[in-house]
């Protein structure tokens, strides 16, 4: 795709400016906007690029061809984007490229697929760290950042509608439209998650002080509120109804791995009937009350995995005396 006029890009903006992938794309652009200054390449050209990529990977089978494809991408926008602006810095050209691979890897970290939720959302973060040479703990925390407001990428990128228009062919018709007439912009789903009451049984081994323990310890560390009531969080164990939530400040992907470790190591079960990530999505919130669903999305780093290793040792601390 050539680069697109002034106007062409004001009808981009206009089109899409509902779209869900971009808003998150004006959000990675705006990750760098500072950085690529001056200004030479605008968030619709980003939008465009992502929206090239997203729609190649989703045309590959599942299988290493998408993690060679991706592995060629840096330097192939690079080359793109010098052409366009022949005096862009290694820097500006840099920031460009991470600003599209971060709209991507949010699409990809979306999807109901394994293959792309997890290990294409994997190669795209591994491409942004070793080109931009940075920090990896810095890098998961921006991804998380740009991941909690992806609301409505979930609905667009699993769109299994089959007459519908790639998103590459939108953008096209968008700019050229065909007979006048133009494909209508996808709606998006309204959440019709429901609450369950239900909750965890706790292992015989563990005991409620060890549940205090890792409550503190959360709350210590800033991934749950503070105002957030302890009962509610002992509740989520004991196998009782409840309907109590608890305020989660940290990313959704943090959370999930939280209790499936709990999960995996036998700290908790699972009610018949219920899935661990539905009665998760039921207790916690994030600070506007609003429930935290899919919680598939999210990218834990190693400083996260770190503490998690630390939260397990809360859970299987030994004390001399039982709980009252």
């Amino acid at each position: 795709m050539d680069r697109f006029k002034d106007t062409e890009l004001t009808k981009v903006a206009e089109h899409f400016c509902e779209h869900p992938l971009m808003k998150s794309c004006r959000r990675a652009f705006k990750r760098y906007q500072a950085q690529m200054q001056p200004l030479l390449f605008a968030p619709e050209e980003v939008f465009c690029e992502a929206a090239i990529i997203i729609d190649h990977i989703l045309e590959l089978p599942q299988s290493n061809d998408v993690q060679t494809y991706i592995a060629s991408l840096w330097d192939e926008l690079r080359i793109k984007l010098s052409k366009w602006e022949k005096t862009a810095s290694p820097q500006n050209l840099d920031m460009a490229i991470s600003a599209i691979l971060y709209t991507v890897a949010i699409a990809m970290n979306r999807h109901w697929a394994t293959f792309y939720n997890f290990d294409v959302t994997q190669w795209l973060l591994q491409a942004i760290t070793v080109n931009m040479k940075v920090d990896y703990q810095e890098m998961v925390r921006v991804f998380n950042d740009l991941l909690e407001e992806g609301d409505g990428i979930e609905d667009w990128i699993n769109n299994d509608d089959t007459q519908s228009l790639s998103l590459t062919d939108e953008i096209k018709q968008t700019i050229n439209p065909k007979n006048g007439t133009k494909t209508p912009k996808p709606e998006s789903r309204k959440d019709d998650f429901k609450p369950v009451s239900a909750t965890f049984t706790k292992s015989g081994t563990v005991l409620n002080a060890n549940i205090t323990l890792v409550f503190q310890f959360l709350v210590e560390n800033k991934w749950i509120a503070q105002s957030s009531d302890p009962d509610a969080f002992m509740d989520l164990f004991l196998g009782k109804s409840s309907e109590k939530t608890i305020i989660w400040l940290k990313a959704k992907g943090v959370l999930r791995d939280l209790f499936k470790m709990f999960i995996d190591k036998s700290i908790i079960t699972i009610p018949d009937g219920y899935t661990y990530l539905q009665i998760v999505s039921s207790h916690f919130t994030d600070r506007d009350g609003n429930y935290l669903t899919n919680l598939n999305s999210g990218y834990s780093g190693k400083k996260i995995q770190t503490n998690l290793s630390n939260i397990l040792v809360l859970m299987k601390a030994k004390y001399e005396h039982e709980d009252e």
